[in-house]
């Protein structure tokens, strides 16, 4: 077993409330999230800083990176 395939089975946020080991090579976790139309989405933590993750939907050369991390911004309000 990878030591990738390991954390998967031991990922945080498992319903199961299995204990979570963090590997001391990890700088962050991802969830992974799916849109209401299908699309797949991941939202975490790298170095304890909240990202967001989506596909490259601009990738034109193989060389493009195939997906985009971002620092999550926090919902706005509506106004009242």
């Amino acid at each position: 077993m990878s030591r990738g395939q390991d954390r998967g089975e031991q990922g945080a946020g498992r319903k199961d409330h299995q204990e979570y080991v963090r590997d001391p090579d990890e700088i962050g976790v991802l969830w992974k999230k799916t849109t209401k139309n299908g699309g797949i989405w991941f939202s975490g933590l790298i170095d304890g800083r909240p990202v967001v993750v989506f596909w490259n939907s601009k990738k034109k050369t193989a060389k493009a990176p195939d997906y985009r991390v971002l620092l999550a911004r926090k919902k706005e309000e509506p106004a009242s």
